[in-house]
């Protein structure tokens, strides 16, 4: 399903994003942003993507190219250094070879780009992806945020967050208290931000139709698979650096390095983040909260 419309508003995390475009096109958003869609941020506070309905020669260049990403032989997008930030090039997740977007995103102003060639009917989508989860990426780097691959469930008015490698049992944890009637922020992937002291997590449009959720973080515990539970505050450099490592993060910029690691720091003297081993019981839930 696409959501059509001259301009787009989406709010993400607090995050403004203007979609706009001087020509005659239509912007279409897929079905993961309709309840994100927000008329209420101001066209000046929020970060104004311009989207142009063409992609030049001169912007498919590989100059100045500072980091690439494939899946085997497969292109997923490519980022090349401009005067004021980033030119990421994007390439169709089922046609590796084809360009799908490019974006021109700048680490000094607000004002950003969206090249990509209109469809059928005047109209773009140009946060297809793998580019809506990338200019999210970017705009963390300019505000106090950061996403994170995890799952986050609310216990009561407690929430918590899972997180650790591919496979560990993010996604089962959070069914385990889902199915005890507790409220899932999302099993995938979650942005943090600190507000007034407070830790923050919220869900991002995915590929289904949810609807943004938000709660305060009380406790992180970074996942391993054991026989029986057991539980270990972490400390000290040990803690940050392990949570930083699920953290969604491109290392080719110094700058970007720096806000997540203080941020990261940030969480770690707000919060407490614990080392969890598991076995997949109802048990684990009891077992978490009398560790409080």
């Amino acid at each position: 399903m696409e959501l059509l419309s001259k301009t787009q508003s989406i709010s993400i995390g607090g995050m403004g994003i203007k979609l706009y475009s001087d020509s005659d096109i239509l912007i279409g958003l897929d079905i993961g942003y309709k309840h994100f869609i927000d008329g209420s941020h101001c066209f000046e506070t929020s970060t104004r993507i311009e989207i142009i309905p063409s992609i030049t020669d001169e912007l498919k260049s590989k100059e100045s190219l500072v980091f690439e990403t494939k899946d085997g032989d497969k292109k997923l997008w490519d980022v090349c250094k401009t005067g004021n930030g980033y030119r990421i090039i994007v390439y169709n997740p089922l046609q590796s070879n084809l360009i799908q977007q490019i974006a021109l995103v700048s680490t000094s102003t607000n004002k950003w780009q969206i090249y990509c060639e209109p469809g059928t009917e005047k109209t773009v989508m140009p946060l297809s992806y793998p580019m809506g989860p990338l200019i999210m990426y970017y705009l963390t780097t300019i505000h106090k945020a950061i996403l994170i691959h995890s799952s986050g469930i609310v216990d009561g008015r407690k929430g918590r967050l899972f997180s650790g490698f591919s496979g560990i049992g993010k996604s089962t944890m959070a069914g385990i208290w889902q199915q005890n009637g507790h409220a899932m922020i999302n099993d995938d992937r979650l942005m943090l931000t600190i507000n007034n002291g407070k830790v923050m997590m919220h869900n991002t449009p995915m590929f289904y139709d949810d609807i943004p959720k938000c709660n305060e973080l009380n406790a992180i515990y970074l996942l391993k698979q054991t026989k029986d539970h057991c539980i270990k505050r972490m400390t000290g450099v040990e803690a940050i650096s392990r949570l930083l490592a699920f953290c969604i993060q491109h290392g080719y910029d110094k700058q970007f390095i720096e806000h997540h690691l203080a941020l990261v720091s940030e969480i770690y003297n707000t919060i407490p983040i614990y080392e969890l081993g598991f076995k997949p019981d109802a048990d684990v839930i009891d077992f978490i909260r009398s560790h409080d």
